[in-house]
Parts: C-alpha cells; structure tokens; sequence
C-alpha cells in the first residue's frame, strides 16, 4: 500500500494552540513538527484522540533562538473532529501536522537527520537514505524573525503547511514530504527569507514494504505485518544460477495466515515459471 496523505494542518501561538478540527479517518500514521523558542522548556504534544507520541532528534540553533523537533505516532486512533495541540510557556511555537495512510504498522520509523545554522536563508536537512522502496519522508524546519510566507524546498518535496512568522507570537515553521517510490539519498534544502533556522528530517516505512539489499543476497526476511508480507527464500540451482521463491503471506482473518509459494526465478540464463 502508498503512502497517502489523509489531511493536514498547523496553528501557532506564544504558550500553546490547537488546531481546527481535522477528519483523519482512514489514517494510520500521525507527524507533527513542532517549532518553538530554544531558551523555552519544550512544549508539550496532544492529540484529541489520545495517541502515543514519539519524539525524533531535536535540532536546536547554536546562532538563533529556535529549535526544532519531528514527532511520529504509529497504528493511531482516527476520526473526525480530531485535533492536535502544543502547550508550553513563552514558547512561541507553533505545529504542523500530517495525517497518512499506508504506514507500517508495527515498526514505521526508519531513519533521521537535521542540521541547524548554515548559509543564511537556507538550510540543508542532512541526508537520508531509505531501506526501502515506497518511503515515505517528512522535513521539517523553524526559522527566525522575518516573513517565511514564502518558504521553499527542493528535490520534489511538497510543502503541506507554512506557520507564518509572527512577531510576539511565534516563530516560523514548515513542514513538507515526499513519497520515494524507488530507494535513494535524499538532502533537500528549505530557502527561506531569514538567517538561522533548524531542519530535520526523518524517513518512514510503508506498509508490507520490501528491504532495500545493499550488499549480497540475504538468507531470507518477513516482514509480519497484519494482513501482508513478503518472504524471499533465496537458493542456488545446480546450474550455480542464483533463483528464489516470492512467497506472499495472506491472512484473512485472524493471526492465522497461509504461505503460498507465488512464483520462482532464475537468474543468468533461468527460466520464469509457477512454484
């Protein structure tokens, strides 16, 4: 299953702030990107829904009072009228939220990076590279004073919500993702029209998703996710061809499930054909 984005949102404020309502049903994974003052104890994330929270690496600016931090909940209770809230003290932050389906349920975080200060009204997330195909990858960034209305980021990521700078209110923040149908190292880099600013960006799998290999075949992977799965059962032929089994494992209902041998190959010269 793709990764498809279910809905979106963001709303700002000096101590805290709840979004509009948000139907988010038929999601399974939940973003927020919190941005906020650095000298500030960190604002606290909530959900109407009352979902479990994960917080990612926080990135905060050496140069500039700001910091910023990815949160992810995983397997998430959804519906309409939900909302999402930050609430600190002096904060000044705001958040930006995501709703997808498609997630891997059990195990969705893959990967992470950020990066703080650099070139003025620029600033690069670090790479990342996903383990698989069909990523889905979420930057995040906050920024000074100064009108971020404007806020771009480039190798194909979409920006879903800009927190607007506003003076005694808040910081600017944005949020933005990308759906990688084919694995690869992925730096973009937001433009902005200030000079410090705090990017992260993380990486997560999608549902019943295939391990990228990046080196020699492995024995052998499952991936037991509630309804689908793969698993790659490699062997060498007596020809010294490398073949293998795709085997896909369906269960209907319940933990019970079959594994049924779909197809087999040959590689260098082999044959395609039933199992």
């Amino acid at each position: 299953m793709a990764y498809t984005l279910i809905a979106h949102g963001n709303v700002a404020g000096a101590n805290s702030g709840t979004t509009s309502a948000l139907d988010t049903t038929g999601a399974d994974f939940l973003v927020i990107h919190l941005q906020q003052s650095k000298t500030a104890s960190e604002a606290t994330i909530s959900d109407s829904k009352g979902n479990t929270w994960n917080q990612l690496t926080l990135q905060s600016c050496a140069s500039g009072d700001v910091m910023s931090r990815l949160y992810y909940a995983k397997n998430v209770t959804v519906g309409s009228g939900h909302t999402f809230s930050f609430s600190g003290t002096s904060v000044f932050g705001s958040i930006e939220v995501q709703a997808w389906s498609g997630s891997h349920l059990t195990a969705p975080f893959d990967v992470e990076n950020g990066a703080v200060d650099g070139s003025p009204a620029s600033r690069s997330t670090g790479s990342v590279t996903p383990s698989q195909d069909n990523s889905l990858l979420v930057a995040g960034l906050a920024s000074g004073g100064g009108d971020n209305s404007g806020t771009t980021i480039d190798l194909g990521f979409t920006v879903s919500d800009v927190s607007v700078y506003s003076a005694g209110v808040n910081f600017g923040g944005a949020i933005a993702y990308l759906v990688e149908t084919i694995s690869a190292a992925k730096n973009p880099t937001w433009t902005f029209n200030f000079d410090f600013g705090a990017a992260n960006i993380a990486v997560f799998k999608p549902a019943g998703g295939a391990v990228v290999a990046t080196g020699p075949a492995p024995l052998g992977w499952f991936d037991p996710e509630l309804e689908a799965g793969r698993y790659i059962d490699p062997e060498v032929s007596p020809m010294c061809l490398l073949g293998w089994f795709d085997r896909e494992w369906t269960a209907p209902s319940g933990p019970g499930g079959l594994l049924q041998d779909k197809f087999a190959r040959l590689i260098g010269g082999g044959a395609l054909g039933s199992a």
